[in-house]
């Protein structure tokens, strides 16, 4: 990773019913990440490997409120 990617803000959404990438083979990227020191936030919602519109467009939003504010 470059210099760059500690640097960024960076969000993932899982699926704990997530058919196509399962959690627990995830999780072995996510500390990767972790160990390289990239920093990024992990949110898990109850859904499959698809985009919950409902529940994740909410948190998105606030998410990115909330890190503009910071700014």
């Amino acid at each position: 990773f470059g210099t760059c990617a500690a640097k960024q803000r960076i969000l993932i959404t899982h699926g704990t019913r997530d058919e196509i990438i399962s959690l627990e083979h995830a999780n072995k990227t996510y500390e990767v990440l972790t160990q390289q020191g990239i920093p990024f936030d992990l949110k898990i919602f109850d859904k499959p490997h698809s985009f919950n519109l409902k529940e994740e467009v909410p948190f998105l939003e606030e998410t990115l409120k909330n890190w503009i504010s910071a700014s």
